[in-house]
């Protein structure tokens, strides 16, 4: 019997279906990881965190906020493939 089309009534799932629950999960969890770890490079970079290499410089307060940014576009990204 030859494989049913995408979306014909044979087929119970489409391909290319919303993420599943457990995706959403692990996805939220990473960016709030990078989130945090993005938080710890800013706090240092502006010096409210002593005792590293990475204290009063500014290159890590800039690459944190770039962390922190990035974390939040990777957990908003299946809502916002989906409003598309």
């Amino acid at each position: 019997m030859p494989a049913a089309p995408c979306g014909s009534p044979m087929h119970a799932t489409t391909v290319g279906a919303s993420t599943s629950p457990g995706r959403d999960r692990t996805r939220s969890v990473v960016a709030t990881l990078a989130a945090l770890v993005g938080l710890v490079w800013v706090l240092q970079g502006v010096g409210m965190l002593p005792g590293s290499f990475m204290t009063g410089d500014m290159l890590w307060t800039w690459l944190g906020l770039g962390l922190i940014g990035a974390a939040v576009v990777y957990a908003s990204w299946p809502r916002l493939r989906r409003r598309g």
